[in-house]
């Protein structure tokens, strides 16, 4: 007899083994086929499955012989497949599930083939057999401190190098006992004047690897709306004694720019004034411990205070970079995205701003994403040429000049990858920069004074050049990544404990919610953050996407519609002149970024040849600065131009999409791209490698996805913004 025929198993009767053979029904034995996730599997007689396929429940149960067999309908679903199919019983406990039992029959060698992958599946779960006996209090998680001690003995002494950080989440504030500890929790647990009242934040404390992506959860508490600094600044020096004991090395430590955290800071010595010594660290254990207010915080504070203050530059910086007022507001940004929105604008400069971005209620003035969209080279290179239109005021190119270094400046502190890091090389014009960063800031009026926004900004920036001073010189660095810096490890665990416990929970459910995330860490890495990313990459996954199902049958109505309004119309091919006159500076622009986007796409699918041929040196780049002003001001190194074929293409795109917009609406674009592609005598040279590129037919369905997409978008922003101006009318007649 052959051995199991399902993946990844190799298990036979000479194994030890029960084999069945597959059922002599056609059903049952279709869908044991179907089950074991082989394609075009066609079982034989002689095919069979082990035993390890099938659940407890598909076996007669008490037989008197004690023979191992299946019930008359049973069917496997054990299967080690990407896509196994559902199990009958999801919440069946292992046979194993005794651990004397386990060390008995291993001692007895009783399990056969223990290296086979499907049966040390069944042995208990590690993780869930360690949280059981896991005992975490609030406080420092010392359990969690035994077990990382040996994880750090293993690491390289570079990766015990960490960032400290703490952070607060809402709970509910009522009492629960804990069956298991017989304990009633709830009450604040740092702080002796807050004893005996019940809490309503958690507190955390979390570090992270510097140099590696591993992060541990080391401590928590339960407190009220404010926090004692003294008994604050003693959780710390908990944690940072804990870790020391534990052979890491905490290197600084982050926060917000909360009251309780600038009182803790205070506590530290740590101050940043605008004039006088400023001390941005303060000393443990004979070390610097660098303080880093979060750079996403400050970043969503930043934002904040230009939609709804005014922000003076100083004069002499002005006076230098000839910039022509000394005020920076997010008004502009507003009456851009406005005048886009009322004119009904589907090719936006502003399309990657929502309504909330700019009118945010109390939940998105906390929104990362937004401020990162908001302070993006988009944004700066909109205002830029909305002034080049004359469609803003030129004091808008102030407030443009502000994002584009907002901009620089967070992405070299939340840096991710080398690229866009400090390193060794380049460690003496990004410092040049930061430096330059400081003396505006802290010359910078934020409603007419020195706000916790100056102290922040300088004080982080500060920090972070002294961090990357330490690690080159001291600890041989090549390159520091300031994203290990940011508070987004604390951020996706809070995310982690509203999942498994709700929005608020209780004192009790965040603790047990905590064994289970710290053990994990403990364990395994995570690879993945979860911060937006300020580009247009989510239009080409859409595109992606949409490319994979166009080819599919359109439907007999839509061909009907087709038929009936377009069997006599011949779509007639323009040249570039007469293309311009038809739209104004704003669309030519959008257009020819769009012409641009096209082509940065499309070279993924097409060879090196014709990759040369929709593209045009900057040198021989001829096109009317007006057009493609847009474009090169969002250039930040190495832009290429596509060629005047491409432009062309793109433009006759948009006048038959201008002109039958009505039926994309509301029927499928492919028969019309069809269309275009056979009556638009725009061609490209035929592709003469085995790659048989189609160039003119990727351009065209790319520009459809895209307008698309630009028309969804408007329609979101129009439908947002009639009811959001409401609101804020009643405001104003309030006020």
């Amino acid at each position: 007899m052959g051995g199991c025929t399902a993946f990844n198993c190799n298990n036979s009767d000479k194994k030890g083994f029960r084999m069945f053979n597959y059922p002599t029904d056609i059903e049952r034995r279709k869908r044991w086929s179907l089950n074991t996730r082989r394609d075009k599997f066609v079982p034989t007689k002689s095919s069979q499955l082990c035993e390890l396929h099938f659940e407890e429940s598909q076996f007669e149960k008490n037989r008197a012989d004690g023979w191992k067999k299946l019930k008359p309908n049973a069917v496997p679903t054990l299967f080690n497949v990407p896509n196994p199919p559902p199990k009958f019983d999801r919440n069946r406990q292992s046979k194993y599930n005794d651990t004397n039992r386990i060390l008995k029959d291993i001692q007895n060698e009783n399990i056969p083939a223990l290296e086979n992958s499907e049966l040390i599946s069944e042995l208990p779960n590690t993780l869930v057999y360690r949280v059981r006996h896991l005992k975490l209090s609030f406080g420092v998680f010392h359990d969690i401190f035994e077990t990382l001690q040996f994880k750090v003995n293993e690491m390289d002494p570079s990766d015990r190098l960490c960032f400290l950080s703490t952070d607060s989440m809402e709970i509910s504030n009522q009492l629960t006992y804990n069956k298991n500890t017989s304990e009633v929790g709830g009450y604040c647990t740092l702080g002796d004047h807050e004893k005996g009242k019940t809490g309503s934040k958690l507190l955390l404390a979390v570090i992270r690897g510097i140099k590696s992506k591993w992060k541990q959860v080391i401590g928590c508490h339960i407190t009220g709306t404010t926090v004692d600094g003294l008994a604050m600044k003693k959780f710390i020096e908990e944690c940072l004694s804990a870790c020391k004991n534990a052979g890491l090395q905490v290197i600084s430590y982050g926060s917000d720019m909360g009251p309780e955290n600038r009182t803790l800071w205070n506590k530290f010595d740590v101050k940043v004034q605008r004039t006088g010594a400023r001390q941005n660290y303060f000393r443990y254990n004979d070390s610097n411990i660098f303080v880093v207010p979060d750079v996403c915080h400050l970043l969503k504070n930043l934002k904040n205070a230009m939609l709804n203050k005014c922000m003076t530059l100083p004069a002499p910086y002005c006076e230098k970079l000839d910039l022509p007022t000394r005020v920076v507001t997010g008004e502009h940004v507003k009456t851009l995205w406005k005048w886009e929105t009322d004119n009904k604008k589907e090719l936006r400069f502003l399309c990657h701003l929502k309504h909330e971005f700019l009118y945010p209620d109390n939940f998105q003035k906390m929104n990362v994403s937004a401020a990162i969209h908001f302070f993006s080279i988009r944004t700066a290179s909109a205002l830029e040429t909305a002034v080049k239109n004359n469609v803003l005021h030129n004091d808008a190119l102030s407030t443009a000049h502000f994002i584009r270094i907002i901009h620089e400046w967070f992405s070299l502190l939340s840096s991710k990858v080398r690229k866009t890091s400090i390193t060794k090389n380049n460690k003496e014009t990004k410092y040049v920069f930061l430096e330059n960063i400081i003396n505006l800031i802290e010359e910078t009026q934020f409603d007419k004074g020195w706000k916790p926004l100056n102290t922040g900004i300088i004080m982080t920036t500060l920090s972070f050049i002294d961090i990357c001073e330490t690690l080159f010189l001291k600890f041989n660095y090549d390159f520091v990544l300031g994203h290990r810096f940011t508070q987004d490890a604390l951020e996706n665990i809070f995310s982690n404990i509203r999942l498994k416990a709700g929005k608020t929970p209780t004192s009790n459910q965040c603790l047990q919610a905590l064994k289970g995330i710290s053990v994990s860490q403990y364990l395994s890495d995570i690879d993945h953050s979860n911060y937006a990313n300020d580009s247009d990459y989510f239009l080409l996954d859409f595109f992606q996407n949409t490319m994979q199902n166009v080819d599919s049958a359109q439907s007999q109505i839509s061909l009907t519609v087709f038929q009936n309004n377009f069997s006599n119309v011949i779509f007639k091919t323009e040249n570039f002149n007469t293309l311009t006159s038809y739209f104004d500076s704003s669309d030519l622009n959008n257009l020819y970024f769009l012409s641009g986007s096209a082509i940065h796409y499309i070279s993924k699918f097409i060879c090196e040849s014709c990759r040369t041929l929709v593209v045009m040196p900057s040198k021989e780049c001829n096109i009317a600065l007006e057009m493609k002003y847009f474009t090169e001001s969002m250039n930040k190194g190495g832009l290429t131009h596509p060629s005047l074929s491409v432009i062309e293409l793109i433009l006759n795109c948009e006048v038959i999409y201008r002109e039958h917009r009505s039926f994309i609406l509301h029927n499928s674009s492919q028969l019309l791209m069809d269309k275009i592609f056979t009556e638009i005598q725009i061609n490209f040279p035929i592709c003469t490698t085995t790659q048989n590129c189609n160039t003119k037919i990727l351009i065209i369905k790319y520009f459809f996805v895209i307008r698309g997409y630009s028309i969804s978008s408007l329609s979101v922003a129009k439908k947002r913004k009639r009811t959001y101006s409401t609101a804020s009318v009643k405001k104003k007649c309030i006020s």
